[in-house]
């Protein structure tokens, strides 16, 4: 076992005493006890931030109330440009839409890499973008889970969900 001389009475004691069995001398240096306490602030810092999330923050998102003129001088009239614009913000306003859809408990099946909303087609004549994806699975009232495909319509104009559904089944094509 590694020994070091006690500072106070010299004698011999372990390296992992805290305090001298022979003199009662603390063996904790002020550069230990702050880096420790620096540390235990930075432990309590990350756990409240991850328990600190307000249970509201998803029951309804909040669209911005302007359009965003970014994508738009970007991609203009394009909606297949608008659709690969904004493929995260239309993604993060419609999973918890998607997750509401559940009658009882609701998982993502989605990969690390995945996407929740792999696809997308749009319509020209109302000017939004459909996400879709079957990356879901719901629960039914035995406990069972059943996989389905759900789709989301989105305004990128207005940054805001028009309509969400979902159904029973996998998409028909592979991935």
């Amino acid at each position: 076992m590694a020994k070091e001389k006690c500072k106070k009475c010299g004698e011999e004691i372990s390296i992992f005493a805290t305090k001298c069995p022979n003199c009662g001398a603390s063996t904790v240096s002020g550069k230990d006890f702050f880096f420790g306490i620096i540390g235990l602030i930075a432990i309590a810092w990350v756990v409240g931030a991850i328990f600190s999330g307000d249970e509201g923050s998803y029951d309804e998102p909040t669209p911005s109330a302007e359009p965003t003129a970014k994508a738009d001088d970007k991609c203009g009239s394009d909606l297949r440009c608008l659709a690969d614009e904004y493929h995260i913000v239309a993604g993060i306003n419609c999973e918890p839409y998607v997750e509401r859809l559940a009658k009882y408990q609701m998982r993502w099946t989605d990969g690390f890499l995945d996407r929740k909303f792999p696809y997308k087609g749009w319509d020209h004549k109302k000017r939004t973008i459909t996400y879709y994806g079957d990356y879901a699975e719901f629960q039914n009232q035995y406990g069972a889970w059943s996989n389905v495909v759900y789709e989301c319509e989105f305004d990128p104009r207005l940054e805001r969900v028009i309509n969400v559904k979902a159904k029973q089944g996998r998409l028909p094509f592979d991935r």
